[in-house]
């Protein structure tokens, strides 16, 4: 980039560190008069797979409350061939960068993107914190410090209970392992902490910001969450046993890991996205409704988390005795992109078998079930198929697909196979190679999603 080209008139000049309140990372910004080059740089993650991006863009003009706008490619440097269209602007009086969203898809993360000014520690303050908890909130006190600059420090391991750490920046900081019982962290600046491991029971997070936090296996048991934004938040394995929730944002966030989220206190309705939602199918129906998510919602969840792929996922329902058939079903769905709940596969050691079995008959788009005199005879498919029964009523819609392997099972009198019988059913009888692929082709239409 040139230094000789002159600064166009009343452009700003915006050359300086800046930190990405989003997550763990930072950025570099070069300008050469209207012409912007930024690098975004930060710990690889599920949501951020590459650790750099750049940003060459251009300011284009001013709106009448003096924001700067700007708009140009947005690249990954590990693959800088594709390159995508993204807008921004510049607010002088906030003295932020924000990056208003991007047309591609896959780097919908960029939406909303915020940069402020990085800011360093007080080399002072940081001294006084690794004195102790009671040294530092009697200091704290004398000097009068409203707001701690802490940011990018390292407190591993530390013992620092009950420390008044109120509307501190820790923004990127480290705090694995340390035991912070009963302190304070109201609207406290901890974008991008690390908080592994760390014993937070009791503490404040009132109207703090943990955005990016890393809360892997924390103790946050009897904690206060009300306000706090929990956004791109890393929790699994956290216990959140008896913790406070009201206005408590979860979005990005992967809650099916977290522990005792179902024993969380609301004291009000709280938030989660869809992204969260998504997640995963284990997180505790009582905190989805805490999160204000209709019981009608939680119902149909999977069916609207799934909406995105071509195909439905299944649920296949058999005799023990079936196993062989039912294990090649499994094999070739599979290979065809159907995702597939197969008993043998999908139960774990200590699992509540039942439990786990009904949970998944209700997360799944379609229940089949191999129809054999052997199926007739067994009270679990019996108890499946009655339960897929249910929820193909409360859903309104097809969701039970019959397959028949004999004919014998049509002969007993049970109120399920009576149900069962008036069915279309899908003949595996015939186990030629033409006619197993033509039942096949049409089990295999019945699963792709209708446009």
């Amino acid at each position: 980039m040139s230094t000789k080209s002159k600064q166009p008139q009343g452009v700003p000049t915006l050359k300086r560190d800046w930190a990405y309140y989003g997550g763990d990372g930072e950025a570099v910004l070069e300008q050469e008069g209207s012409k912007l080059r930024l690098l975004l740089t930060w710990r690889p993650n599920r949501s951020h797979p590459s650790p750099h991006y750049i940003l060459e863009a251009k300011l284009v003009h001013t709106s009448p409350a003096g924001r700067w706008s700007f708009s140009g490619e947005w690249f990954d440097t590990s693959d800088v061939d594709k390159r995508y269209h993204l807008r921004g602007h510049y607010d002088p009086g906030k003295d932020e960068i924000r990056l208003d969203g991007t047309e591609d898809v896959r780097s919908e993360f960029l939406d909303q993107l915020l940069l402020t000014p990085r800011t360093d520690a007080d080399p002072e303050q940081e001294a006084a914190l690794t004195k102790g908890a009671a040294f530092w909130n009697k200091w704290r006190s004398v000097q009068k410090i409203h707001a701690p600059r802490l940011a990018r420090t390292n407190f591993e391991g530390r013992s620092l209970e009950g420390a008044n750490l109120a509307q501190a920046d820790l923004s990127a900081s480290v705090w694995k392992r340390c035991r912070l019982a009963n302190a304070s962290f109201r609207r406290a600046n901890l974008v991008g902490i690390d908080l592994r491991g760390t014993d937070l029971s009791g503490v404040d997070f009132t109207d703090a910001t943990l955005r990016g936090a890393d809360l892997r296996a924390a103790c946050l048991r009897n904690a206060t969450l009300i306000g706090a934004n929990l956004s791109g938040a890393a929790i699994e394995g956290a216990d959140f046993d008896a913790a406070r929730l009201r206005k408590t944002a979860f979005c990005d966030v992967e809650t099916s890991k977290a522990e005792n989220l179902e024993r969380c206190w609301f004291v009000g309705k709280s938030y989660a996205d869809i992204k969260t939602l998504a997640s995963g199918q284990a997180t505790p129906r009582r905190f989805l409704e805490g999160c204000g998510v209709s019981q009608e919602f939680t119902d149909r969840l999977p069916l609207l988390v799934d909406s995105g792929s071509p195909t439905h996922s299944c649920f296949i329902s058999f005799a023990s005795e079936d196993v062989d058939i039912a294990a090649q079903l499994e094999r070739e769905l599979r290979a065809d992109g159907i995702r597939v709940y197969f008993f043998p596969e999908n139960i774990r050691v200590g699992d509540k078998v039942e439990r786990k079995i009904f949970e998944a008959i209700d997360s799944h788009d379609r229940f089949i079930v191999l129809l054999s005199e052997n199926s007739v005879a067994s009270d679990w498919v019996k108890r499946e198929v009655e339960l897929g029964l249910r929820i193909e009523q409360k859903r309104r819609g097809d969701f039970l697909i019959p397959v028949q392997l004999g004919d014998d099972w049509s002969k007993s009198r049970k109120a399920w196979v009576k149900q069962v019988k008036q069915r279309d059913l899908i003949d595996y009888r015939d186990r030629s190679q033409n006619a197993y692929r033509l039942a096949y082709d049409r089990l295999f239409r019945l699963l792709c999603r209708q446009e």
